[in-house]
């Protein structure tokens, strides 16, 4: 199990609710034993930036006999949750938010009927993932109704995928899922390797020209996981298309973007509104950091950007303060700029610890020469 800021606030969580968690001494295993009832934990519980561990633990609060708290750093107090709270008041169940964003109250009765649910998944698939996650523990069939297409449906795949893997398969429907069926406990369930780390990796081959092999314990990576849809863009740097659908692999885009500066062509990227409510809004940073290296190479049209490549940007590019407002996926993105540019500072450096504390000695690892300040 990576070591990351995101896995330590859903352990810590979890272990709060009365889940024996036992890792590993080199982490290859977590064994993880639940209690016959999930126990409310005494205080509030604050899960810092992880955006997954709050909207999965929101939806399996429904399952704790009791009122919870689930709140965050001052970035997760501007993400909206909005929606998944008024799926679980279908449910029946009772919660609080600040103007639909964290800390957000659950007061779960530790039961679930069974339910006909909406979700508007319009800005994240994860509230689809949460609701499907805990239909199995319901008294009977679930229905989980999505009025409109889901953003990185892949994560969606992925989550039925597993479900099924512990004996629940939900079922497709013409206006979503059906869930039906207890889990069991498989003895194993392997990890993929990440696809969106992979992404800076596999950008780093392209923009040097060097060669680079990923590697690594576990399951071998899938294509379901959106972002390795991304691939086959990169491999073609750098001759990218005029415009990138980003909707099925919003994770990839910052890193797309960046490699886009250095392309000879404009690059538009669509279907990505989901990125304005991310750790930060990801398509205004982008914007105003790549303007930072040079004033014309992106801008903003609607939700969409624009990336203005130019090929001669290296030798010409000026020395650069990146602020990348906390965001693990800006620093790390926006730090491939270094890779063909002089002078790029990233503030900040320490929040890849979000999913990746070990980023900067990988990059070091490849040969990219660093300097902290």
């Amino acid at each position: 199990m990576l070591e990351s800021d995101d896995t330590r606030h859903m352990v810590k969580a979890l272990r709060a609710w009365g889940v024996q968690i036992t890792q590993g001494s080199s982490n290859d295993e977590v064994k993880l034993v639940s209690p016959p009832t999930f126990q409310p934990p005494p205080a509030p519980i604050d899960v810092g930036n992880a955006g997954t561990a709050m909207r999965f633990l929101t939806a399996a609060a429904a399952l704790v006999p009791g009122v919870i708290t689930l709140t965050g750093d001052r970035y997760m107090r501007r993400r909206p949750i909005g929606a998944l709270a008024e799926a679980l008041a279908q449910w029946g169940i009772k919660t609080r938010t600040e103007d639909g964003c964290p800390p957000i109250t659950i007061d779960g009765s530790g039961t679930l009927a069974s339910a006909s649910i909406t979700v508007q998944a319009d800005l994240s698939s994860q509230f689809v993932s949460a609701l499907l996650m805990v239909a199995p523990r319901a008294e009977g069939p679930v229905d989980i109704l999505v009025p409109a297409d889901i953003p990185a449906q892949g994560y969606v795949d992925l989550t039925v995928q597993m479900m099924a893997a512990f004996g629940v398969a939900p079922v497709r429907t013409e206006s979503g899922y059906r869930v039906q069926g207890r889990y069991h406990a498989p003895e194993s369930y392997a990890i993929e390797p990440d696809a969106s780390t992979a992404t800076y990796f596999w950008a780093a081959q392209a923009l040097t020209k060097g060669h680079i092999t990923l590697s690594g314990k576990g399951a071998t990576m899938g294509d379901l996981q959106p972002d390795a849809a991304s691939r086959a863009l990169i491999e073609r740097f750098p001759d990218f298309p005029e415009r990138i659908d980003g909707a099925q692999m919003q994770d990839a885009v910052p890193t797309l973007a960046v490699m886009a500066a250095f392309v000879p062509r404009p690059v538009r990227f669509v279907g990505i509104s989901n990125l304005r409510v991310k750790e930060c809004d990801r398509i205004a940073v982008l914007r105003r950091e790549l303007q930072r290296v040079q004033p014309d190479l992106a801008h903003e049209e609607g939700d969409a950007l624009v990336i203005k490549g130019d090929p001669h940007l290296a030798p010409h590019a000026p020395e650069t303060m990146i602020d990348p407002e906390g965001d693990h996926r800006m620093a790390m993105a926006l730090a491939l700029l270094g890779l063909r540019c002089e002078g790029i500072t990233i503030t900040e450096p320490d929040c890849v610890s979000k999913t990746f504390p070990g980023y900067w000695q990988a990059l070091a690892q490849v040969g990219a020469r660093l300097q902290r300040g």
